[in-house]
């Protein structure tokens, strides 16, 4: 399971820390015990062995020059490029990175509703993190579970944490701590239930309906957040209104080009070029492959030369809104995506478009 896990994502890389340290903490609380685990089991000589060979036996491209293609696959993300990256009103082009980032991104973009309950199953399961001499609860939960849950939660965000880390995204890098926050969650709201059943007097409904209630939030952001995933932040942001007053990330990569697709191509029927901002030219040949974009819309090598230039609002892409106005003399958008009225794409049109007019 380690290597298949290997194999599909490098976080795993942190798997053999946090369970060694659930199974130290296990062994420690369990001292003398007959359920204790053993001193040295077989599993972790079996992640370190196994793990790697299934690693390499399932990834054709470190077949040949196994060992240079494996270091230079570690050094690719240890040593990753740092791309710029918005925070609270600063762009980071290099680390230093605040070490604030992963917790306040959580805090920003996971439902207000998840937060509350994660936390609250975290207290309800507290006495399993004690050991026995401070009243550690064994019968709840002998295998110390939680502590594995926790630990999976926690290590993503640490990792991301250190100012060193490198930076090339936003929460994808600790989305595997997710699913653990969502457990505790889950103890949370059943802890909740529990409470609340001697009012209920045993009725089912009101369970069901108070469930639905937590559940709700996520629901709604989840819906207002297509087609803008990446833009969106939640309650605690104050919105995506919130956010921008913030200074935080809109887009990364020029996501959003394709909510602009339908435009370019109504207004370009016998083709043109366009100058695709942040949009990287893979992605642009992706939508004209997926057919969101006709193939007679070329990329365009300059604004000069550009039917309409697209402006992605980033705090490092600002300079562009300048030159559009100087390449085309005017600084009138011929259209603005917004997101709750934030602006997420600015489109220029050349002014030859329009006989030479100056349209501003």
């Amino acid at each position: 399971a380690f290597g298949l896990a290997l194999a599909t994502k490098h976080n795993s890389w942190m798997l053999p820390g946090i369970f060694a340290v659930h199974y130290a903490w296990l062994r420690w609380t369990r001292a003398g015990d007959a359920a204790a685990p053993p001193a040295l089991g077989w599993s972790f000589p079996a992640m370190l062995i196994l793990g790697p060979l299934v690693l390499i036996v399932t990834w054709p491209w470190v077949w040949h020059d196994t060992w240079s293609r494996l270091a230079a696959y570690a050094r690719f993300h240890i040593q990753h490029v740092h791309y710029t990256y918005a925070y609270l009103g600063h762009s980071h082009f290099e680390p230093p990175f605040p070490m604030t980032v992963p917790f306040v991104m959580t805090l920003f973009t996971v439902p207000l509703t998840v937060i509350v309950l994660a936390l609250i199953g975290l207290f309800v399961r507290r006495r399993v993190f004690r050991p026995p001499w401070l009243g550690a609860d064994l019968e709840e939960s002998d295998r110390r579970t939680e502590v594995l849950w926790f630990g999976c939660a926690v290590t993503p965000l640490l990792a991301i944490a250190l100012p060193s880390s490198p930076i090339f995204g936003g929460t994808k890098h600790w989305i595997t701590a997710y699913p653990f926050v969502s457990l505790f969650a889950g103890a949370g709201l059943v802890s909740l239930l529990s409470n609340a059943s001697a009012i209920w007097g045993g009725r089912r409904w009101p369970r069901y309906a108070f469930s639905a209630l937590c559940l709700f939030p996520g629901v709604i952001e989840t819906a207002h957040s297509h087609p803008f995933g990446l833009s969106h932040y939640t309650t605690l942001a104050g919105g995506v209104p919130g956010a921008a007053d913030l200074g935080m990330n809109r887009q990364f990569w020029g996501f959003t080009t394709g909510s602009v697709a339908d435009w370019l191509t109504e207004r370009l029927p016998k083709g043109g070029s366009v100058w695709i901002g942040d949009t990287t030219a893979g992605a642009w040949r992706m939508l004209q492959r997926d057919g969101r974009i006709p193939g007679n819309l070329r990329i365009a090598r300059t604004m000069e030369s550009a039917d309409y230039v697209l402006v992605h609002h980033e705090d490092h892409f600002a300079e562009v809104d300048f030159q559009a106005w100087v390449a085309y003399q005017h600084v009138k958008p011929a259209h603005v995506l917004t997101y709750d009225g934030v602006p997420i794409i600015s489109i220029y049109e050349n002014p030859r478009r329009s006989g030479g007019e100056d349209p501003g």
